[in-house]
């Protein structure tokens, strides 16, 4: 039976002297960097580079590691010469317009840090946080099956505005309306936004997904999205 694949999208980057360096400094970097074999160990996992082919003008293909979903912020690769990072693409959206898309809201975690100056309008998480005498505290709620978390709430609005001021972030997830898959929102100062997360159907008998499967979920990106598209840093305070 042919299985599923799920395409993550994100932008491979330099960092440090090449980081502002001409396209064609980025193509001989890359070339010089992509050695077959060539491994690194970070957070437990060893990250291998395969082989590359150059199927098509500008695309070159083959696999970095072993990457689940969500976990691309976990990769900061360093070669010799060039240090390269891969960070994640998520769509800007509103949570109005992130909440029109799915049938509720199954989990609700969020990081709260101590405001500067003040609490106004935040009464129940001042009294969390003041009262553990923290500096951060993590709320993680999730819902029972066929529930929503309740968005009305005051302790989910406080949250979310003490997040919207600059003091946290927010993720949540629900089941898209549409496709039925699991989809994320992530809430910060800087607004909100919706990894992205294609889904194709494998090929009989095949264990990985073809260049077809990957370009074309990509190329559809990029013509639909691309005066949205944005980049999701690695949060500092986590291990990712």
């Amino acid at each position: 039976m042919p299985g599923e694949f799920r395409i993550s999208h994100a932008w491979i980057q330099l960092e440090g002297l090449g980081e502002h360096g001409s396209p064609e400094y980025f193509r001989s970097a890359l070339d010089q960097s992509w050695v077959a074999g060539a491994q690194v160990t970070r957070y437990t996992r060893t990250w291998r580079l395969s082989k590359r082919t150059k199927p098509g003008e500008g695309l070159r293909t083959g696999h970095l590691g072993f990457v689940e979903e969500g976990e691309l912020s976990t990769l900061h690769w360093v070669n010799k010469t060039h240090i390269w990072k891969i960070v994640p693409i998520s769509i800007q959206k509103n949570l109005d317009q992130w909440l029109a898309t799915v049938t509720g809201v199954m989990t609700f975690n969020a990081r709260l840090t101590y405001p500067n100056p003040n609490w106004t309008g935040r009464e129940n998480v001042e009294s969390l946080v003041e009262g553990l005498r923290a500096e951060t505290v993590t709320i993680r709620a999730k819902t029972h099956e066929g529930s929503s978390i309740d968005i009305e709430s005051d302790w989910f609005r406080q949250a979310m505005d003490h997040i919207r001021q600059g003091y946290g972030k927010a993720t949540l997830t629900g089941i898209d309306r549409d496709t039925g898959n699991q989809s994320q929102f992530v809430e910060t100062i800087d607004g909100g936004s919706v990894p992205i997360i294609d889904r194709v159907r494998g090929r009989e008998e095949s264990l990985e997904a073809t260049t077809e499967d990957l370009r074309q979920p990509q190329d559809q990106l990029i013509e639909t999205h691309s005066q949205d598209m944005i980049v999701i840093e690695a949060d500092e305070e986590s291990d990712l």
